[in-house]
């Protein structure tokens, strides 16, 4: 939640720092050391944003309330730069697929999810056979897994099922021809999780180190997983796939 997130950075960043001294010994000068050690230490600029707006919004608080002056009023935060996400190019694909289809698995399927009909891989992980309709070749993002913070646990992160972050997350998509060759054959349990096979989900985590091995051993770059889901055109869907969606469904 926003609250867990805002105790989290509170404690872990911002108390460290300003938790033993004086609200009157607060200078911009401060606010910008500060901000240099956290960017230097290897946090994002967007993720120190975050905590510089919550230390703004405190002293805010505190001007209006207290009359306490605020050090952080004019204090100018780290510009946000949108990295380049790195795809593969239509050979690295090709290469990728050769080999993934050389070495088939439960996992490696999720790959080829991810690559041909943009799932995250959150979506990926939470993927049970009953989401799949191959009569009418039609896949469901009904759940994804995730990892999420929690505070004040001897565990820092905790993996949860939860539905998918917005309306249209859920969605249906047709599955393409060529991974419908894939399913058809496959052993279709509809309680059991696609990538494990089982009742017991795989998480992200594990997905992501996966992908990376996968990687290494085509001998392709280093990537994302999340880069897959660039390699998907979503909403422009291949008229065949749209025909054969709309044919299924008598629509």
């Amino acid at each position: 939640s926003t609250l867990a997130n805002y105790r989290m950075k509170a404690e872990k960043h911002i108390l460290p720092a300003f938790g033993d001294k004086m609200c009157c010994d607060m200078t911009s000068r401060s606010a910008y050391a500060f901000m240099q050690n956290k960017l230097s230490a290897g946090l994002s600029a967007r993720y120190v944003s975050d905590i510089m707006i919550l230390l703004k919004s405190l002293f805010k608080y505190a001007k209006r309330e207290y009359g306490i002056a605020n050090p952080f009023e004019d204090v100018v935060l780290p510009k946000c730069t949108k990295p380049e996400v790195r795809l593969l190019t239509a050979d690295e694909q090709k290469t990728l697929r050769s080999y993934i289809l050389q070495h088939p698995s439960p996992i490696n399927m999720g790959v080829i999810f991810a690559q041909s009909m943009g799932l995250r891989v959150g979506e990926v992980c939470g993927l049970m056979w009953k989401d799949i309709d191959l009569k009418k070749r039609i896949l469901t993002v009904n759940r994804t897994v995730q990892r999420v913070p929690i505070p004040n646990r001897i565990n820092k992160t905790q993996v949860i099922i939860s539905s998918p972050k917005s309306a249209s997350s859920a969605r249906e998509i047709p599955i393409p021809d060529d991974v419908y060759a894939l399913l058809k054959n496959a052993e279709i349990k509809h309680e059991n999780y696609i990538l494990s096979g089982s009742p017991q989900h795989v998480e992200p985590r594990k997905m992501q180190y996966a992908f990376a091995r996968i990687l290494k051993n085509a001998k392709l770059p280093s990537v994302r997983f999340h880069s897959l889901r660039h390699l998907y055109p979503t909403k422009r869907t291949s008229l065949t796939n749209y025909l054969t969606f709309v044919y299924n469904n008598g629509t």
